[in-house]
């Protein structure tokens, strides 16, 4: 059985696990499921946005490819801005109390953390051609955290991390 069969079983027994639950007291009977999926989606477009940009600009660095570079560091762009526009004013405007704008601050952030950290390497890795979990040498995380764990334990903490989201998600929403 190999990782991915091992992250799958988890989030099914995880949900089979959820809907065993009274919903009825854990949250409002009517969830939002359009405004979760647009929050997940728009954090999850950021993130694949940003890591595009860095593969197809690290690609034309390495070919010498200038106009590579400048695509690359258009898409970096347009995907660092759309978590701190988009996920706010989304969040905002799905909520009926605007007194807690922090909050909304605050999970949009969180939204998009968990999300990132969730997809980010596997983005970039598929663009680049490289190993699914593969963990680079050039960021700290990767060097000092990641680097420490196989590809099963990577897969169940980036499941687990989009799992949180979504929860997170849904309870606040």
């Amino acid at each position: 059985m190999n990782q991915h069969h091992i992250v799958i079983l988890i989030l099914l027994s995880l949900t089979l696990s959820l809907n065993a639950q009274k919903w009825e007291l854990v949250r409002p009977r009517n969830v939002p499921w359009g405004q979760v999926a647009l929050s997940m989606g728009t954090a999850a477009a950021a993130v694949s946005l940003e890591m595009a940009g860095d593969a197809v600009y690290d690609m034309g660095k390495e070919a010498h490819d200038v106009s590579q570079m400048k695509l690359g560091h258009t898409l970096q762009a347009m995907g660092n801005a759309t978590p701190f526009v988009a996920l706010p004013v989304m969040y905002f405007i799905a909520r009926d109390d605007h007194s807690k704008w922090y909050w909304d601050a605050l999970f949009s952030t969180a939204t998009y953390m968990g999300i990132r950290f969730g997809i980010a390497d596997g983005v970039y890795n598929s663009y680049r051609g490289l190993p699914f979990f593969y963990s680079g040498t050039t960021s700290t995380m990767d060097d000092n955290f990641m680097s420490q764990f196989d590809d099963s334990q990577k897969g169940i903490a980036k499941g687990f991390s989009i799992s949180i989201v979504f929860v997170f998600n849904i309870s606040y929403l």
